[in-house]
Formats: structure tokens, C-alpha cells, sequence
């Protein structure tokens, strides 16, 4: 969350300072990019993500590639 802007990077701290963790803190940070720079952050394309769960010692892929629903 570094780079991103104050609105950003409060949204996501917020996340976790009410108990969310570090894939919730960066979707709130995303969504709130997508509003706060538009130019840089929007929604589309692929979105390949890595989750590790700690309790299960497993990392699993998100595949966010592929049309949208209309």
C-alpha cells in the first residue's frame, strides 16, 4: 500500500484495523484506486493472484482472466 494514494492507503488500513486481513486490506485498496486514479487503476484484463493460508500451509491461484459478465 505504499504507493498509494492517502484515500487508498486508509481504506486498506482501515481493513485491517477492524480485523480483515492482508487480501481484504488490498481489494479495499484496489477498489478504492479504481476511484481515486482512474488513469492508472481500473477494472479489467487479467487479475492473477496468489493467496498463501498460513493455517494450511497451502498457497492457491485466483484466475481473474476471462470475460466479464454482461
Amino acid at each position: 500500500m505504499s504507493r498509494a494514494g492517502a484515500v487508498p492507503r486508509t481504506a486498506g488500513l482501515e481493513i485491517l484495523k477492524q480485523g480483515g486481513n492482508a487480501a481484504d486490506a488490498a481489494a479495499a485498496t484496489i477498489l478504492a484506486l479504481s476511484v481515486t486514479d482512474q488513469a492508472e487503476f481500473y477494472f479489467g484484463s487479467e487479475v492473477p493472484i496468489l493467496v498463501y493460508d498460513a493455517r494450511r500451509g497451502v498457497v492457491e491461484a485466483i484466475s481473474g482472466m476471462g470475460a466479464a459478465p454482461h
